[in-house]
């Protein structure tokens, strides 16, 4: 049990670092894009760094089936 807590806040904190690398990554892009760059390669760009993320450190969540109103 306590292997896997260990396991877990290391895959936080890195995730963590990831997202913290990816905010400095992304903070000259979107300055480029305040001066009047093209918006959508650079953005782009973002959410292929981001996408690359949450496919490492995220699992997908299957949407509940059930209905819910009957």
């Amino acid at each position: 049990m306590k292997n896997n807590i260990e396991e877990a806040i290391s895959i936080l904190k890195n995730f963590i670092l990831a997202m913290n690398k990816w905010e400095g990554y992304c903070e000259p892009l979107t300055e480029l894009i305040e001066n009047g760059e093209d918006e959508e390669p650079l953005q782009n760009k973002m959410r292929s760094e981001l996408n690359d993320i949450f496919n490492q450190y995220c699992t997908d969540k299957k949407e509940n089936t059930v209905d819910r109103f009957h």
